[in-house]
């Protein structure tokens, strides 16, 4: 019988590219899930997160400035009694706040792109279906919008987009451009 040497940089890559593509399926969730409440409400919702986002953040950078004020008049005080080391790394108020500002950017660009992203994705889906709609049965209309309100995840939205790219084949029509992430 043979014994099977595990390599632990291969445990580990294999265990980084399934994390990857949890939070990756977990992303593409979390973009899909408000498509079905169509383009219009996804716009509408924007202004609204960006706002939620200054007032969660708005304490979080008081604090961390009343805490940085506090460090320098320390600083300043221990200044008074001794000469800091020249090696000494000094902690400025201007780092935290460019480090707070660059965390404020990066979830305000998150936030935007989540958004317009879905309503892109939602505007795609209506546009196709009434395009489609002289062509298909009513029937097969009321399905389709039936699964378009139904979208939870990225599985629910893709399997709707495949669908509505072969009909658009089928019936030889132009949907507009969108490619799903």
């Amino acid at each position: 019988m043979k014994a099977f040497a595990i390599n632990p940089l291969s445990c580990l890559g294999v265990t980084s590219l399934e994390l990857a593509n949890n939070l990756l399926t977990g992303f593409r969730d979390t973009l899909y899930e408000k498509v079905s409440d169509g383009a219009v409400i996804s716009y509408l919702n924007l202004p609204a997160a960006l706002t939620a986002i200054i007032f969660v953040m708005f304490p979080a950078f008081l604090l961390i400035r009343i805490i940085v004020r506090h460090l320098v008049y320390k600083r300043e005080t221990q200044e008074d009694q001794r000469q800091p080391d020249k090696g000494e790394e000094e902690l400025t108020g201007n780092h935290i706040r460019i480090s707070i500002s660059s965390i404020l950017v990066i979830v305000y660009l998150f936030a935007a792109f989540q958004y317009l992203y879905t309503a892109k994705a939602a505007s795609f889906v209506e546009k196709s279906m009434d395009i489609l709609a002289p062509h298909v049965s009513e029937n097969k209309g009321l399905v389709l919008r039936a699964d378009y309100r139904s979208i939870k995840d990225s599985k629910g939205y893709f399997s709707l987009y495949s669908e509505l790219r072969n009909l658009e084949k089928e019936y030889s029509v132009v949907l507009p451009e969108f490619e799903p992430i």
